[in-house]
């Protein structure tokens, strides 16, 4: 059914039982419970139009679940005023953002601002936070490219044509996977 309080995008909801689960726990059970605490994994981030806009990382914190990295102009979809998102709540591999206001109409990215010739070293990272070897990312002709990526892995978020939005970002970590994942 319908529920007029959701038109009012409410910080909390009323919910009561419907008397089908009466073994069920009063506390709703959320996938991020089974989690180990100080667990990881990197994440991809995605944008209102289904565009992947880079990676970060999730861990697991006592009771709460962090991420780390999201891309500069953006923000939570669902971020409440006091920080909190359930969507993290859910452990995912892919997590909703939406501009936060202070991006302009055409996307930047910090590889805009490095001068062509740079290059830098960079950390690959795992599925499970581990640094699984280094590299090199470089800037030539407007394209950026990474060397010394581990034997065996591939970029997390390369599409078809070999693209990786993370390395958009400059960043000083990439998250890889295996090649057969």
């Amino acid at each position: 059914g319908h529920s007029a309080q959701l038109l009012q995008w409410p910080d909390q909801i009323s919910v009561v039982s419907d008397g089908s689960q009466p073994d069920q726990p009063a506390t709703p059970k959320y996938p991020s419970e089974s989690v180990a605490d100080g667990t990881s994994k990197p994440v991809t981030f995605i944008d209102d139009k289904g565009n992947n806009v880079g990676t970060g990382i999730i861990s697991k914190n006592g009771n709460s679940v962090n991420v780390k990295n999201i891309p500069y102009g953006y923000k939570l979809s669902d971020e409440d005023s006091e920080g909190h998102s359930a969507q993290l709540l859910q452990w995912p591999d892919q997590i909703s953002v939406v501009s936060d206001g202070s991006q302009p109409a055409t996307p930047s990215y910090p590889i805009d601002n490095i001068t062509d010739g740079s290059s830098k070293s960079v950390s690959f990272i795992d599925n499970n936070g581990n640094v699984v070897g280094t590299g090199i990312i470089s800037k030539d002709d407007n394209s950026v490219n990474v060397k010394n990526i581990p034997y065996g892995y591939k970029l997390s978020d390369e599409d078809s044509e070999g693209h990786s939005a993370q390395l958009l970002q400059w960043p000083d970590q990439i998250t890889v996977k295996p090649v057969n994942a």
